[in-house]
C-alpha cells in the first residue's frame, strides 16, 4: 500500500488535477504518528455543496442531503509481547440521498472529486419524481461544530505504534502475575479517528470529529491438558488517555480470572433458579429490549405490561460513550430520549423521514455503517434504570442460585414474540451464599414483558457494555445495575 502522506503543495496540485473540493483530505502516512490530516478545510466551499442539493433534488422531493466521511484506521495484534500484525487503512466518499415520503434515492462515491460528486447527484435525481419542490434554504459560510461529548487528554494523532505496544506490554506484564496457570494474554487493538460532515436542504450543515478505540483483552491459561481463553472488550470514543486508565488493569484482571475459571467449570443442572446477573450480564437485558422496541410492532408492544419503576433511556451524549457522538449522520444534534418511563413506552428511536412521516421530534439516531449506506435506526448508548425494588448488593444476597459476570445475547432468537436467550460465558453456582464452582455455556431464556418483574434487588451503578449494532457494526453500547431475579429459567449448552 503506497505511503499517503503529503506536503501541502502536493496536496494543493493533487486537488486542483482531480476537481477535489478544497476540503478534500490527503490521509496520514503509514508508519509513525496519525498525522493532523482530516477534514482540514471541509467548511470553505459552501456554495458548491448547495449546487449538488440543487441537482439531487431538482425534480423534487421532501429532502435531500450529502454526507462526507473521512475515516483514519488503524489495527495492532500483540501477541505474546511482541507486534504480530499492524495496519493502517483509509476509508473516505461521499454519500448523497433524496426522499420523498416513503421513497428514497441514494447514491454514492468513493471519491471527494468534484466530478464524482455531481455525477452522484445527477444519478440520485433520475430515481425521484415529485411534484413537490424541495425548499432549498441557504448554507452557512461555517459548518457548526460541537463540544463536550467526546474528551480526549491525549489525542490519537498524537501517538504511534511504538507508544501503543509499550503500554499494552506493561499491561500484559503485570497481568501475567495474576496466575502461574496463565500463559498468554494477547491484545487486538484498534483505533480510528472518524471526521464527517452534513449538509442538506433545510440549511442544516454540521461537521464532526469522532475519535474511538477499541480494545479486546484475550488471556488464556492452561493445567495439564485443559486450556481455556478468555476474552473481554473495552471500546470508548477516546483519546489515547483510556489505555493509561487505572480501571484497564482492573478489567485485565478480571479476564485472567476469568480464564483460569475457565479450566475448572462444572455444569448446571436445567431449571429455574435465583440470578444475579452483574453489568457485563444484565446489559444484554437492554440491548435486548431495545432490539424489541425497534423490531416489534408499536400495537404488539403496547401489550407488554412492564414494572413501573422500570426506565430504558438511549442517551448518544454519554460523555465518551461508545456510541456517543456530537451529531448523528443526517447532522441532527444528540440527545436524550426516555424509550420507557415508569413502565410505559414512551419514546421510539428515528431518523429523519420516519420523523416527518409520524411528525415526530428527532431523536438523532439515524446512524450509517459508512458513506456508502444511507442512514439507519440505531441506538446509540442504551441503559436500565429500576426505581421500585429495594437497593442493595445482589451479589451478596444471593444465597442459593446463579452468579452471572459475563454474558452474550444470542440476537434473532425469540425476537418476534418478545423473548430473549442469553449465553452465560462466566459466573459460579452459588450455594449458602458460597461460590461452589465456575460456570459457562449456560442458555437463559425468558419472555420481556415478564423478566423485569422479577427484579428483588438493583445495585446502585450502572456500568455499560460495548456492542455493535446491525450487520456492519455500527458501534453501541448497553448499560445495566447489577440486578438480581427471583427465578429465571436456565439450561446447560
Amino acid at each position: 500500500m503506497p505511503n499517503f502522506k503529503m506536503n501541502r503543495r502536493e496536496f494543493l496540485k493533487t486537488s486542483l488535477k482531480t476537481g477535489g473540493f478544497a476540503y478534500l483530505l490527503h490521509t496520514f502516512p503509514l508508519a509513525g504518528s496519525i498525522e493532523a490530516s482530516v477534514i482540514q478545510s471541509f467548511h470553505s466551499e459552501p456554495d458548491e455543496l448547495t449546487n449538488l442539493l440543487q441537482t439531487a433534488s431538482r425534480r423534487g422531493g421532501d429532502h435531500a442531503d450529502i454526507f462526507l466521511e473521512q475515516t483514519a484506521f488503524r489495527n495492532l495484534f500483540l501477541d505474546n509481547g511482541k507486534i504480530r500484525d499492524s495496519k493502517r487503512d483509509l476509508k473516505e466518499g461521499t454519500g448523497i440521498r433524496v426522499f420523498n415520503n416513503d421513497q428514497t434515492a441514494f447514491s454514492y462515491t468513493d471519491s471527494f472529486s468534484k466530478r464524482s460528486a455531481r455525477r452522484t447527484a445527477r444519478e440520485v435525481s433520475r430515481e425521484i419524481r415529485s411534484d413537490k419542490s424541495v425548499g432549498l434554504k441557504s448554507l452557512p459560510r461555517r459548518p457548526a461544530v460541537d463540544a463536550g461529548v467526546i474528551i480526549a487528554k491525549t489525542r490519537l494523532e498524537h501517538t504511534s505504534v511504538t507508544d501503543i505496544a509499550q503500554v499494552l506490554n506493561k499491561l500484559r506484564n503485570t497481568g501475567l502475575k495474576a496466575s502461574n496457570l496463565l500463559t498468554n494474554i494477547s491484545f487486538d487493538y484498534h483505533d480510528e479517528i472518524r471526521r464527517i460532515l452534513v449538509a442538506d436542504t433545510s440549511g442544516r450543515y454540521v461537521t464532526d470529529t469522532q475519535p474511538m478505540i477499541d480494545l479486546r483483552i484475550r488471556c488464556s491459561a492452561e493445567q495439564g491438558s485443559q486450556t481455556a481463553t478468555f476474552e473481554q472488550r473495552v471500546s470508548h470514543r477516546s483519546g489515547f488517555d483510556l489505555l493509561t486508565n487505572p480501571s484497564l488493569e482492573k478489567i485485565l484482571f478480571e479476564t485472567a480470572s476469568r480464564a483460569v475459571e475457565s479450566l475448572v467449570t462444572k455444569p448446571v443442572e436445567s431449571s429455574r433458579l435465583p440470578v444475579v446477573m452483574l453489568p457485563q450480564a444484565s446489559a444484554c437485558l437492554a440491548q435486548s429490549l431495545v432490539l424489541a422496541l425497534l423490531d416489534l410492532s408499536p400495537q404488539y408492544l403496547q401489550t407488554f405490561r412492564f414494572p413501573s419503576g422500570l426506565t430504558l433511556t438511549d442517551n448518544g451524549r454519554v460523555v465518551n460513550g461508545r456510541g456517543s457522538s456530537h451529531f448523528d449522520d443526517e447532522g441532527t444534534r444528540t440527545s436524550e430520549t426516555v424509550l420507557i418511563s415508569d413502565g410505559s413506552i414512551t419514546g421510539r428511536l428515528n431518523r429523519r423521514n420516519q420523523a416527518q412521516l409520524s411528525r415526530a421530534y428527532l431523536t438523532g439516531n439515524a446512524r450509517r455503517c459508512s458513506y456508502n449506506h444511507p442512514p439507519m435506526v440505531s441506538p446509540t448508548n442504551t441503559y436500565l434504570e429500576i426505581s421500585d425494588s429495594r437497593t442493595g448488593n445482589p451479589a451478596e444476597e444471593l444465597d442459593d442460585g446463579l452468579l452471572v459476570t459475563a454474558a452474550e445475547l444470542i440476537t434473532g432468537s425469540q425476537t418476534d414474540t418478545g423473548g430473549f436467550e442469553l449465553l452465560v460465558t462466566a459466573g459460579h453456582r452459588v450455594k449458602g451464599k458460597r461460590r461452589i464452582h465456575p460456570v459457562k455455556d449456560v442458555l437463559i431464556s425468558g419472555q420481556l414483558a415478564d423478566i423485569f418483574h422479577r427484579i428483588e434487588i438493583v445495585g446502585n451503578t450502572v456500568d455499560f457494555k460495548a456492542a455493535d449494532f446491525g450487520d456492519c457494526g455500527i458501534p453501541v453500547s448497553y448499560g445495566s445495575p447489577p440486578l438480581k431475579f427471583s427465578s429465571m429459567t436456565i439450561e446447560q449448552k
